[in-house]
């Protein structure tokens, strides 16, 4: 009885004791490290009785460990990275600690920033990890401790207790799902985009990780990007005067302009502990500290240009016209000058042209016109006028009663007949187009004739058949005569 009295004692000791650290545990300090430095450490550990495979044959099973800083007393709970290598418990030991860049080591950082310091970032490691409320959080480590052994290939244990290697695989997924969406980046990431100089295009992420990268507003040749955190678009403008053709935004630069994912910011606190051979390495990770961010390349349209021509029906160029223009990238009137006008870096689409007043001599053209601006080609449209002409027919009156002839055809002169008489017309003048470039007549050019017959009713005829104007005979009429003057003998 006395043996088992004084056991139960020695437990309650045991249980005031662990309290006590417990709550000094909770009172206590914690510190952070970042950079590199040398200094000198003294390591604790501290036995979880938790066992794998690897020592099933142990009392203390996975031991967890803390560091605390000899000379500043900062403490802090670590992960050794050196299976199988010994730390011995209150012995001082001088070491180099520094950002580690070594990919592995990066990927084990990771591991130990998910699966410990992202839950218990103030908590540093002491006998109070056995308390049976602090089961969930000594799980956390040892799970820890294992998989980062498991990323450097230094162990492939299992967990003795089977229900705890189920956890422990689950853990491990869960962990390595958390590390590829933390890589994941949006679904433009690596891809040409194609934008047109002039326009905004607003882009949507189909990942779904956009909304987790920072805010940025940058602006570099012309080339404007905007993001806001918590979104899930960004949107890229050019300016109507950029001339570049492509450009390419890299990892670096959107890592400079700090459009990353929050979580994964460089923060240097990913340490690891180097000491001399046969003193186990340790780290710890209190950020996931890898900047995620994105790349793409933009392939710039430039504007398009729209040239319109003005003719006559000779090809020659006309000026004056003033035309209507409508369009994405232009809307108002352009005057012809010299025959053509090119409106230049306008919006790719589609524009229609209206003729809205022409040059003296002309008709004014009422269609209107199509035309696609392309971007970096010149869109052409010809729009042509023609000239007015007139027409000459000829009657015969009564030169007493002024009358013309009866609804019947006869005349109001009696016995008297026209029948059989010719007048023919002659250019009065050197007739040309408005431009001149062409001579339809010579002064005194026979163009056509007139014949009556017996009722009086003349029939027009042309004579003249090299002449370049457009001109026909019908009925009694001569028609298509260019403006000028003309005489009939």
């Amino acid at each position: 009885m006395i043996k088992t009295k004084n056991f139960n004692i020695r437990k309650k000791i045991f249980a005031v004791i662990l309290l006590i650290i417990t709550l000094f545990g909770t009172f206590q300090p914690v510190f952070a490290l970042s950079g590199s430095g040398n200094a000198n450490w003294v390591g604790g550990q501290f036995a979880t009785f938790i066992h794998t495979t690897d020592n099933r044959d142990s009392e203390n099973g996975i031991l967890a460990r803390r560091l605390v800083n000899v000379s500043t007393k900062e403490r802090f709970t670590v992960f050794c990275v050196e299976h199988g290598v010994d730390f011995k418990t209150g012995v001082v030991s001088n070491g180099d600690y520094y950002v580690p860049i070594n990919p592995t080591i990066k990927r084990a950082c990771k591991v130990a920033y998910l699966g410990w310091y992202s839950k218990h970032p103030d908590y540093v490691i002491d006998g109070s990890i056995n308390i049976e409320d602090m089961l969930s959080r000594k799980k956390d480590y040892v799970f820890t401790q294992q998989m980062i052994w498991e990323s450097l290939g230094q162990s492939n244990a299992e967990f003795i207790d089977s229900s705890l290697q189920n956890e422990f695989v689950s853990f491990k997924n869960n962990i390595n799902n958390q590390i590829a969406n933390m890589e994941k980046r949006p679904s433009f990431d690596a891809t040409a985009i194609t934008v047109n100089v002039g326009e905004t295009q607003t882009i949507t992420d189909s990942n779904n990780v956009l909304s987790q990268y920072n805010s940025i507003d940058k602006t570099v040749d012309g080339i404007r990007l905007q993001h806001n955190k918590g979104e899930n678009t960004l949107t890229i403008t050019v300016d109507e005067n950029c001339t570049l053709k492509n450009y390419r935004i890299s990892d670096a630069d959107m890592k400079n302009w700090g459009c990353i994912k929050d979580e994964t910011r460089e923060t240097d606190t990913n340490i690891y502990f180097e000491f001399p051979s046969g003193v186990q390495d340790q780290m710890m990770a209190m950020s996931y500290n890898d900047p995620v961010t994105m790349a793409f390349s933009l392939t710039i349209n430039p504007l398009g240009n729209l040239e319109l021509t003005k003719l006559n029906n000779n090809g020659d160029l006309v000026d004056g016209t003033i035309f209507t223009v409508n369009g994405p990238g232009y809307n108002g009137d352009v005057e012809v000058r010299n025959g053509r006008i090119i409106l230049e870096k306008i919006k790719k689409g589609i524009y229609t042209i209206r003729e809205k007043s022409v040059g003296t001599g002309y008709l004014l053209n009422t269609e209107t016109y199509t035309v696609e601006v392309k971007p970096s080609e010149t869109a052409t449209q010809s729009i042509v006028n023609s000239e007015p002409t007139g027409e000459l027919s000829l009657t015969k009156i009564d030169i007493d009663t002024g009358n013309g002839n009866r609804v019947d055809g006869t005349a109001h002169h009696g016995d008297a007949s026209i029948e059989g008489a010719v007048y023919k017309l002659y250019a009065d003048e050197d007739i040309y187009n408005v431009q001149r470039t062409v001579k339809y007549f010579s002064k005194n050019d026979e163009i056509g004739i007139y014949t009556f017959n017996k009722n009086g009713v003349a029939t027009a005829k042309i004579t003249n058949t090299s002449t370049k104007a457009n001109i026909e005979a019908k009925g009694n009429k001569i028609i298509g005569l260019p403006m000028g003057n003309y005489r009939l003998l």
